[in-house]
């Protein structure tokens, strides 16, 4: 009996350990297959908080040969801006410049209204990548009338003090 709920407990703690491992394990969380609409492209899809394509953002981006490999096809840098179309999409790199295991792709985008996103030399794994960015929308403080918000400028002494702000 002792022997038989000790492998049960030895069991049940290797598969918790395993499950452990596979959640800690990094995912290519910005990297799925190419967008739909866009075959036969590598692509940067930007999206919102919910998942809803941003249409006319701008994405500022860079494919370059990875420095660190060394042999290989030679590839001219491209730099370049381009616009989300209805779906959030925009193409970057035509599937017949794609040089596997080779390529880097760094990109902004921007939106009025939204913060700004980046992708930071990140490898180009397929050549139908789909890059998702997702962009948050810009917090604005409120204008409320007869109200002024400021900071206090302190250096904190350790010591209780109270401060009165009449204004």
């Amino acid at each position: 009996m002792f022997k038989e709920s000790s492998m049960v407990k030895r069991v049940l703690a290797s598969f918790m350990a395993f499950l452990m491992v596979i959640s800690l394990m990094p995912s290519m969380g910005h990297v799925f297959a190419a967008a739909t609409e866009h075959p036969g492209y590598v692509t940067i899809m930007v999206v919102d908080g919910e998942s809803n394509p941003i249409q006319g953002a701008n994405v500022d981006y860079s494919i370059m040969k990875d420095p660190s490999v060394t042999d290989g096809d030679a590839f001219t840098t491209i730099n370049s801006t381009g616009t989300t179309d209805e779906y959030g999409v925009v193409e970057v790199l035509d599937a017949t410049q794609y040089i596997d295991g080779c390529l880097l792709i760094s990109a902004t985008v921007s939106k009025t209204g939204y913060d700004n996103a980046t992708i930071s030399s990140t490898a180009i794994s397929s050549s139908e990548a789909n890059f998702s960015v997702q962009l948050s929308k810009t917090v604005t403080m409120p204008d409320i009338e007869n109200v002024t918000i400021t900071t206090l400028d302190a250096d904190y002494t350790g010591t209780r003090a109270r401060t009165y702000y009449i204004g």
